[in-house]
């Protein structure tokens, strides 16, 4: 019989070799497509899409829990229009919701659909939290939000209330924060110029429904001046050095962030 912790190093290794060579596949995807994205720059006009805007923007984490961390950086994001999504769309290596879907969980039967996410870059996709539109605010005030978690990839979606609600946290995001805290999550109107969403994590009832956000993270976005356009076929060398390969650098970032936070708590 093999031993338990024999089991455990198996496993470990495993998962270890998993990650590694994931890290070199989409490594080698992203220096190809980085080198044909510079090669485009010159030749190729900007990509025109239909279905689907851009923002541009930043998004910000401060956390006070257990140890003090925050951090800034830039961010693009799509909104696309579910019922007439861009020709790339079919070409993301996830699913998402349909139209259809939103509709029947939102208890609608008509309104437009869209979803803010992160498109895909070089086959690989990297999307924190998306949101998903019905309507605009005027007309429906309720919306769909689907959380993802690294490295696990274990998501769930759950309907809420876009001017603010506050609900139990149904997946851990941050292995140093327990299931025992509560999300407060809030949308804007979609229409807007300005995109803004806000999660705060709010601590245990056992320390009362008054208590100020143990964390917060802030997405703040406006419409890009290249509207429907991919960072990485935007025909700008700007765009693609200010936000190309986003899922990319969002990994790279989450990894980064990770690392910072355990290094304060071990010095606590």
């Amino acid at each position: 019989m093999i031993s338990h912790s024999l089991q455990k190093k198996v496993l470990s290794a495993c998962q270890a070799w998993r990650l590694l060579s994931s890290v070199v596949f989409h490594g080698v995807c992203m220096f190809c497509s980085l080198i044909l994205a510079l090669l485009r720059i010159p030749f190729a006009g900007q990509e025109n899409c239909a279905g689907v805007e851009f923002f541009e923007g930043h998004v910000t984490h401060t956390r006070s829990h257990e140890a003090s961390h925050a951090f800034k950086y830039p961010v693009r994001m799509a909104l696309v229009d579910l019922d007439t999504p861009p020709d790339w769309w079919k070409e993301e290596p996830i699913p998402r919701l349909s139209a259809k879907e939103v509709r029947e969980a939102l208890g609608v039967t008509s309104s437009r659909v869209r979803v803010l996410t992160t498109p895909s870059s070089a086959g690989y996709h990297q999307n924190p939290i998306q949101i998903y539109y019905c309507g605009d605010e005027k007309l429906h005030d309720q919306g769909i939000c689907e959380v993802t978690n690294t490295p696990w990839n274990h998501h769930v979606f759950f309907v809420f209330d876009r001017r603010g609600a506050e609900l139990p946290k149904p997946l851990h995001v941050s292995p140093l924060m327990d299931l025992q805290h509560r999300w407060q999550i809030r949308a804007s109107d979609p229409s807007s110029e300005i995109l803004e969403v806000s999660v705060d994590v709010l601590p245990g009832l056992e320390r009362g429904s008054d208590s100020p956000p143990i964390f917060r993270a802030h997405l703040r976005l406006k419409r890009s001046p290249m509207l429907r356009a991919r960072a990485e076929r935007a025909g700008s060398l700007r765009m693609l050095w200010e936000y190309g390969f986003q899922p990319q650098r969002t990994a790279v970032r989450i990894y980064v962030n990770a690392i910072k936070l355990l290094r304060a708590l071990g010095s606590t």
